[in-house]
């Protein structure tokens, strides 16, 4: 063993003596209030960053949450409100505003994507069935007319000029004064015509007065299930006498308005509006047409309605236009017409 160091032992702490356990106490203390002091200073530091933290997000939320419902809900936050017929800006927005308008955002989300859902389940359905008819459609044209255009393909000039002669006699007048090119091509037309506009159109409340096109003329069936008896064509290229049991005034040789216009159409304008009459008191009904249902044909409706229900020029036009917005007669035939049969004719009386 060795002995104790004299150094050692100057170096240690009497704490049998009063003054050094004041001494160590003191020091303890001390240590423990700054060791406190330095704690309570760090932590407040702490949470001062977390706070700030959380300020930024909350921000962030806020901010995101105010462009979605200016997405969602245009202008809600602009908007403004009429009290006693005044406006007044609405205040600033609350975080209670916020929180209503995140659920409205929310609902509104909801309400989309259930509608998108059905829309496309509709779209889908409408998508498959269109599809269905298409091909349908296809497959009940597909072989006759693969057949028609590998026949026509095939045949001599001869069988061509045939089918088209066919078409021709079938769909225009054997009088056409048109060339043989443009007869055909008004016969194409007439096809289309019995298609797109193959009704004959009852001028309201006349139930005996139709007005219509050449493809009203063709269609045989509609112009029976319509009881229609009498029939007057204006139209150079249209067929004649196409139904059986139907009486047809054909007048030929009027093409425009210069035509209406001269004294012989004006005559004959006269003629086709008691070829009306007699249709009625017969107790029939009688169609008008020219090749679209638009000119010659109206201008007759319109002087039989001058002359037997007192109307002026544009009021018949009128009429006939609410059932055939298309309609629009030769103005100055009509004139003529007034002129010479309804003003200075005395018969008229």
């Amino acid at each position: 063993m060795f002995p104790p160091s004299p150094r050692s032992n100057s170096l240690r702490l009497d704490l049998s003596d009063s003054n050094s356990r004041r001494a160590m106490t003191s020091f303890i203390s001390l240590s423990t209030v700054i060791l406190v002091v330095v704690s309570i200073f760090s932590w407040r530091s702490h949470l001062q960053h977390t706070d700030f933290i959380a300020r930024e997000r909350m921000a962030l939320v806020v901010g995101n949450f105010h462009r979605e419902s200016e997405r969602a809900d245009e202008g809600l936050t602009e908007t403004l409100a009429e009290t006693d017929g005044h406006h007044v800006e609405r205040s600033t927005p609350t975080l209670e505003d916020f929180n209503e308008l995140y659920e409205h955002v929310l609902a509104k989300q909801t309400e989309n994507e259930l509608l998108r859902k059905m829309l496309d389940k509709k779209q889908g359905m409408i998508d498959f069935l269109e599809k269905k008819s298409k091909a349908n459609k296809k497959a009940d044209q597909s072989s006759s007319e693969t057949i028609l255009m590998s026949a026509l393909a095939k045949s001599s000039h001869d069988v061509k000029g045939e089918i088209i002669d066919l078409i021709v006699k079938e769909y225009t007048s054997p009088d056409s004064p048109d060339d043989e090119g443009t007869t055909l091509d008004s016969a194409l037309e007439a096809i289309d015509l019995k298609h797109t506009d193959g009704e004959a159109i009852q001028v309201k409340g006349f139930p005996f007065l139709y007005v219509g096109s050449v493809g009203a003329s063709l269609n045989k069936e509609s112009l029976l299930n319509k009881n229609i008896t009498h029939v007057v064509n204006w139209s150079n290229s249209a067929r004649c006498n196409v139904v059986d049991g139907i009486e047809y005034l054909c007048v030929r040789g009027i093409r425009d308005r210069t035509d209406m216009s001269r004294p012989e159409s004006v005559e004959e304008l006269r003629d086709a509006v008691e070829f009306v009459e007699r249709t009625r008191l017969a107790g029939g009904k009688v169609m008008s047409h020219c090749w679209y249902g638009k000119n010659r044909s109206v201008t007759l409706l319109v002087a039989y309605l001058m002359k037997y229900s007192g109307m002026e020029i544009g009021e018949a036009t009128d009429l006939v236009a609410e059932t055939r917005p298309i309609a629009d007669p030769y103005v100055k035939s009509l004139e003529l017409y007034r002129d010479r049969y309804l003003i200075n004719d005395d018969s008229n009386a």
